[in-house]
């Protein structure tokens, strides 16, 4: 589903949504990169950021991403939700992605949706009405990727020499699991040290 713009908000788009498999491709624009895909973001939720001026590749890539989507109204179709489902297991070269990988991208969907149904384009968010079930992440741990004690103590003597002040989140990430998120919000308060050690 494309950002609210067009073909979003008036629920059609140019022809059945499904350009020709070749002229869909010629116009194809190139894997946007993070940059590239704030700024398209930028200037169709926020035209103001970009000054109302847009550049001829971001106009292009806008283009084709409202002739690639579909009619708002097909995401009320049941295929269409399940062939979108089947879509967010894969990653871009076609392999299943990560369980946590499918979970995230299945509630940015949901999201997406439910803002739809805010908008009043949708009565009702339309993944509610098909059963799914949620992928599970393997419990098992596969010594291969992750690092052994010596290999750590090897990791965080490195660290050591380039930046000291890395060294107690880097060992927060392995001794204690910690995201980097939970490691750099970590307080002295947060925590009971020994004496010694």
């Amino acid at each position: 589903m494309a950002a609210p713009g067009p073909a979003f908000t008036r629920g059609h788009g140019r022809g059945t949504g499904h350009p020709h498999p070749g002229t869909q491709q010629a116009h194809r624009p190139q894997a946007a990169r993070p940059q590239a895909a704030r700024r398209l973001v930028r200037a169709r939720l926020q035209p103001t950021a970009t000054g109302g001026t847009l550049d001829p590749a971001t106009i292009n890539a806008l283009t084709w991403l409202e002739r690639a989507s579909l009619p708002i109204q097909k995401r009320q179709d049941p295929q269409v939700i399940r062939r979108t489902l089947a879509a967010l297991t894969l990653r871009l070269d076609g392999t299943r992605a990560a369980a946590n990988t499918i979970a995230r991208k299945q509630a940015v969907f949901h999201n997406a949706l439910g803002y739809a149904v805010e908008l009043g384009l949708l009565p009702v968010n339309p993944l509610d009405r098909v059963n799914r079930t949620a992928p599970h992440a393997g419990r098992a741990v596969n010594p291969q990727t992750v690092g052994s004690p010596a290999q750590v103590q090897a990791i965080l003597a490195q660290v050591a020499d380039i930046r000291r002040e890395l060294v107690a989140f880097f060992g927060c990430l392995y001794y204690a699991a910690l995201r980097p998120e939970e490691a750099v919000a970590l307080r002295r308060s947060d925590i009971i040290l020994p004496p010694h050690g």
